[in-house]
């Protein structure tokens, strides 16, 4: 029988919520003079930690096969899961001129990014009592990964902030017909932007779990216990 704890999910797409505000502008000015200085708020969710009892070897399988994550070292059975669901948010306001009867000229104002992880869902195979020295190993290993998870996004929380702030002041006002249509426009090239950072991030996060999911250190979990 064999050992394999820590499993890290992320979901593929990504929530974007939309809202605009008009800015009142000078009728005299052009939409690039009256250019704001675009303003990024990160906020990052550490998630709450949910532990999950109950669940045989296949049932961790099957939830290990479902949620596509990496599969750990070869040859090792599941006996703990940490799922973790990755959500991000993204909240963007305008600068909108009116420049003429159907024209209307829009900026990004401000951007609020919320991304990280809401809870932490932990299984552990209901073979092992709680408080038993197998649980216990089980239960600090997952605790690795969350941890490993909260690091990175202590890590990347103000290294996107920066880089979605440099990609708004890059981008070049959009002149649509209506306001509504200037807010799906700028949420879609923004969103094409958040994107490679977001896969950035998560390749990181993976890096980092896979160095603690090798045989020798499930060997290492191993000979802590005596009745696996």
């Amino acid at each position: 029988m064999g050992l394999l704890i820590g499993i890290k999910w992320h979901l593929a797409g990504l929530a974007v919520a939309l809202a605009w505000t008009p800015v009142p502008s000078k009728a005299a000015s052009p939409c690039k003079a009256n250019r704001p200085a675009v303003q990024v708020v990160v906020k990052a969710d550490n998630g709450r930690v949910i532990d999950k009892s109950g669940h045989t070897r296949g049932d961790l399988k099957r939830i290990q096969n479902r949620h596509g994550g990496m599969k750990g070292a070869k040859g090792w059975y599941p006996l703990g899961i940490t799922v973790a669901n990755f959500q991000l948010e993204m909240r963007i306001n305008f600068f909108i001129k009116q420049i003429s009867p159907n024209r209307f000229c829009a900026l990004a104002e401000s951007i609020d990014i919320s991304f990280g992880y809401p809870e932490f869902i932990v299984y552990i195979d209901r073979r092992y009592p709680k408080f038993s020295c197998e649980y216990r190993a089980i239960r600090r290993h997952e605790e690795a990964h969350i941890a490993i998870h909260r690091e990175k996004l202590a890590i990347y929380k103000p290294w996107l902030r920066d880089r979605m702030a440099k990609e708004a002041r890059r981008m070049n006002p959009v002149i649509v017909p209506t306001p509504k249509l200037a807010g799906e426009r700028i949420k879609k090239m923004l969103t094409v932007k958040i994107g490679p950072l977001v896969d950035k991030f998560h390749k990181a996060t993976d890096s980092a779990n896979a160095k603690i999911d090798t045989k020798e250190n499930y060997g290492k979990i191993q000979r802590l216990c005596e009745k696996w």
